[in-house]
């Protein structure tokens, strides 16, 4: 719950750096944020099936499996933002064209996806080991 809120805050902060290099940057960002939120959605949907698997296996006693578990989880965590991010980069030109937004807005909307979305690996492999630690019953370990 406290990494969502880290999520959410820095979003906010983002949003005022950004809104001091003007509206069209501004806009280009706000105009991007579904596609982060599909970021964070991948990587939540490995987070949640990570947990649910490691810890029905640590509730099992069955800790190896919950070590495999975790590494497969892992695994697909990185197919899955490969593929989000090959998909990202090649389709984020039409749909920021789709919104009709100003050239400038459409520029730095690309600029601003970019790095997310090569970032993507991390983020989606972050919530896959967040969700083992939880999994196996430790919270506290990904706060830090």
């Amino acid at each position: 719950m406290a990494s969502l809120m880290v999520v959410n805050f820095f979003n906010l902060v983002d949003a005022y750096w950004v809104g001091l290099l003007g509206t069209q940057a501004l806009s280009g960002m706000t105009a991007s944020a579904f596609l982060v939120w599909c970021i964070h959605s991948v990587g939540m949907l490995v987070g949640t099936g990570v947990n649910a698997v490691v810890a029905r296996r640590v509730g099992e006693g069955r800790p190896a499996l919950a070590g495999e578990a975790a590494g497969q989880g892992l695994l697909l965590a990185g197919a899955l933002a490969l593929v989000a991010t090959l998909l990202g980069l090649a389709a984020q030109g039409p749909l920021f064209r789709a919104l009709h937004l100003e050239a400038a807005a459409q520029q730095a909307a690309v600029a601003y996806m970019t790095p997310m979305l090569l970032g993507l690996p991390t983020i989606v492999g972050w919530y896959a080991i967040e969700a083992h630690y939880r999994g196996s019953g430790d919270t506290f370990t990904p706060m830090w």
